[in-house]
């Protein structure tokens, strides 16, 4: 399989995080990294969003290499390694920052319609006002 400078980048952007920001030994050279991702068919799905795949380390442990790991997505990572683990307090702060983030968004098809139609309102009423001044 052909592979571009951008891959190699994502590479060494893989390996740097692992090594000097998290600190977790990274054993896997450029060739064993991407055809390990090209196996997984997941390759251009990679990431740390909703639905997006990642590199996972069994029982979050031990370094990146042939052997230790797996490839699930993202939220599947996060289950497996918190699990078992107490849950962390939150401070007043980071809920607030949580709930802003979250504001707007949708929590099921009804809230979903709710927040369309109070769109539409808001807009309409703009463009009323708009049409006055």
């Amino acid at each position: 399989m052909e592979y571009t400078r951008k891959d190699k980048d994502k590479f060494w952007s893989h390996r740097s995080n692992a090594r000097f920001a998290r600190g977790i030994e990274f054993n896997l050279t450029f060739e064993e990294w991407f055809t390990w991702w090209q196996e997984t068919g997941h390759y251009h799905e990679r990431g740390k969003g909703q639905g997006k795949y990642v590199m996972a380390r069994f029982n979050d442990t031990g370094p990146y290499e042939l052997g230790n790991i797996y490839c699930c997505t993202h939220a599947d990572n996060v289950r497996h390694a918190c699990k078992g683990k107490p849950g962390k307090p939150q401070t007043a702060i980071a809920n607030a920052k949580r709930s802003a983030a979250l504001k707007g968004k949708a929590k099921s098809e009804e809230h979903r319609a709710k927040l369309a139609d109070n769109l539409k309102k808001a807009l309409t009423a703009r463009r009323e006002k708009n049409k006055k001044e």
